[in-house]
């Protein structure tokens, strides 16, 4: 009974990784790694690696994403279609960014900082990156100011 739960156990990890093989668009990325490495077979290969460990960390980080990061992943996607290393660097950027959203408004009066984080979430709603940013050089013009 131990050898068949471990058997299935070791199936079912294999058909988990080679579903997420079968999703990666090998052809694809052959030819992306390709063009952008023409005449660099050991790039192309580097390339090619970092395409397919990428899309695999894509799949662990997306579906833990929250609804607002969800929404931010869909401008990653948007902005680097077809680079899964962009990609993961693009989210993994805006949850930083998300994270730490409220240290940076820490000390401001709280009409100043309500008036910050509204004005950088309509001018950026879901880039947390530039949110982030804004933010910080909102609060730095106040300071400076006052």
């Amino acid at each position: 009974m131990k050898i068949t739960i471990k058997a299935f156990g070791i199936i079912a990890a294999l058909a988990a990784s080679s579903a997420i093989a079968e999703d990666f668009p090998l052809e694809e990325q052959k030819q992306r790694c390709a063009s952008e490495w023409s005449d660099d077979f050991s790039m192309q290969k580097y390339c090619l690696d970092e395409q397919r460990k990428a899309f695999a960390g894509l799949q662990e980080v997306i579906p833990n994403l929250n609804d607002d990061l969800s929404r931010s992943y869909a401008n990653c996607t948007s902005d680097w279609k077809d680079d899964f290393v962009m990609r993961l660097y693009c989210i993994g950027e805006q949850e930083k960014a998300y994270d730490s959203l409220d240290k940076t408004v820490v000390g401001l009066p709280d009409d100043v900082a309500r008036t910050i984080i509204n004005k950088c979430a309509k001018d950026w709603r879901d880039d947390y990156s530039m949110q982030e940013y804004c933010r910080n050089d909102q609060a730095e013009g106040w300071r400076a100011l006052n």
